[in-house]
Parts: structure tokens; C-alpha cells; sequence
């Protein structure tokens, strides 16, 4: 095999590592889903919206945000594991998790 056969076939196959690599998003999204619920987690009646808002988390409805119902957390790890949910989404740009009914 000459160089440039191990050259095409090297960039195909870290192009396919690329391809298949996860982002950090799907990391940390693995990692709150494993954090334990606490016995008395509630059990809301649909989304939940986990929000930064520069000092603290809050959980919130999707829809109506700080109009609606709000709790604050001092970490998004302590605001899942109050809550019976499963984060199913991440939005990097607003700091927001979805987590939808486990």
C-alpha cells in the first residue's frame, strides 16, 4: 500500500470517528439522567424547563417560564433529582434543560 492509499484511508476513518463522536451536550444530558430522584420527587402533569439565570437553576413550565410556576435550585443537579423527569433536551445558548415525565 503506498503513502497516499494510507493517507485516503486514515481520513476516512477519523472522518467516520468524527461523524459518530458525541457531543458534550449528550454527556452531561446522560449524566443528570443518571443523578438518583429523590424519594419525594414531584410529578409534574407535563415539560419541565430547567433554566440558569446567572446565579441560580430554576425549574419552570415551558411554556409560560417565569409567569408560570417556578422553583429555584442552588444546582441543576439538586433541580432534577426534586423532580420525577428525564432530560430529553439541551439548548447551550439559553442554559436551558428540558426534562419530560420519567
Amino acid at each position: 500500500m503506498g503513502a497516499a492509499a494510507y493517507n485516503r484511508g486514515s481520513k476516512c476513518i477519523s472522518e467516520q470517528i468524527n461523524r459518530e463522536a458525541r457531543s458534550s451536550g449528550f454527556e452531561l444530558i446522560d449524566q443528570l439522567n443518571a443523578v438518583p430522584k429523590h424519594p419525594n420527587a414531584r410529578r409534574p402533569f407535563g415539560p419541565v424547563l430547567f433554566k440558569y439565570d446567572g446565579r441560580n437553576w430554576w425549574a419552570l413550565d415551558p411554556v409560560k417560564q417565569f409567569s408560570g410556576f417556578g422553583f429555584w435550585y442552588d444546582s441543576l443537579r439538586e433541580a432534577v433529582a426534586a423532580f420525577d423527569v428525564t432530560i430529553v433536551a439541551h439548548n447551550q445558548i439559553e442554559q436551558t434543560f428540558t426534562g419530560e415525565l420519567s
